[in-house]
């Protein structure tokens, strides 16, 4: 498993889409760090100091926490919901936001399993 940092944005997503607990692969230096899309489009690093990110910033996020051969768990117990956006940056300058609630793959359709059922202690 790669290393990866956070997301937390503030600019506006459509309707539903949460707004903090993303991952991208992007940014350096990958060390779980966490960084702000602000309000504006300004990438900034935990610290607030502005990120001057050039390039397509792809960043996701799911509700699925644990996934295996008797299905699998959601840390809400909602049914699986995938989100990913692209945020396309010119020199620091937020210039387009693309994406948005992705279709979940074929093995996370229908509603989670129990955590009982997870683990094979159904009644």
């Amino acid at each position: 498993m790669g290393m990866f940092d956070y997301i937390r944005c503030q600019y506006p997503l459509p309707a539903g889409a949460p707004t903090d607990g993303y991952q991208t692969k992007d940014t350096e230096p990958q060390y779980l760090e966490t960084l702000t899309i602000r309000e504006d489009g300004t990438l900034v690093g935990a610290d607030g100091v502005e990120v001057p990110f050039h390039g397509a910033l792809n960043f996701y996020t799911s509700n699925v926490s644990s996934s295996g051969p008797r299905g699998y768990l959601t840390v809400d117990n909602k049914p699986a919901e995938f989100w990913d956006f692209v945020a396309l940056y010119d020199h620091g300058k937020l210039v387009r936001m693309d994406g948005g609630r992705e279709e979940p793959p074929d093995s996370f359709k229908g509603p989670p399993v129990s955590r009982a059922e997870f683990w094979g202690k159904a009644p």
